[in-house]
């Protein structure tokens, strides 16, 4: 039997409703194609592309990328500090969580 795995992690946030044969891998490229992260739906509901986030949070646009497609989980918290300012959202209103 297999130990835990990110699959364990993930399937909390999956709706019951899934394919029953489904591997890790494809349960994150689900997951990523159903869920929003959290920095891009906050974004997006002002209605502002990444690079006026940028511009608004003085934050690159790189980063802000790489932390809507979770190349970075765990990100500065004057990062954090700085796009919840410029997308007027209370501090601790984006959530980041690390893999591990």
């Amino acid at each position: 039997m297999r130990g835990t795995t990110a699959f364990s992690a993930w399937i909390t946030l999956v709706p019951h409703t899934l394919p029953v044969a489904l591997t890790d891998c494809s349960v994150r490229a689900y997951i990523d194609a159903h869920m929003e992260h959290p920095l891009k739906k906050a974004r997006e509901k002002k209605g502002l592309s990444q690079g006026q986030l940028a511009a608004l949070s003085g934050v690159a646009k790189a980063t802000i990328s790489r932390l809507e497609t979770g190349v970075i989980t765990n990100p500065q918290m004057d990062t954090l500090n700085a796009l919840e300012d410029a997308l007027d959202l209370k501090r601790g209103g984006l959530r980041f969580e690390s893999a591990a």
